[in-house]
């Protein structure tokens, strides 16, 4: 059993979770910038 998780990921799985990993802190990232220009229009405005 190990040996399994431990080829998963080291193998493309392990690449295919780096990816996921890195599009949800980036999809996070829009979304609080877009949080943040929300709130500076609603003061500005």
């Amino acid at each position: 059993m190990r040996a399994l998780m431990s080829r998963a990921s080291e193998g493309e799985a392990g690449n295919w979770l780096k990816d996921v990993a890195a599009l949800l802190s980036v999809g996070a990232f829009l979304y609080v910038a877009a949080t943040w220009v929300t709130i500076a229009e609603a003061m500005v405005g």
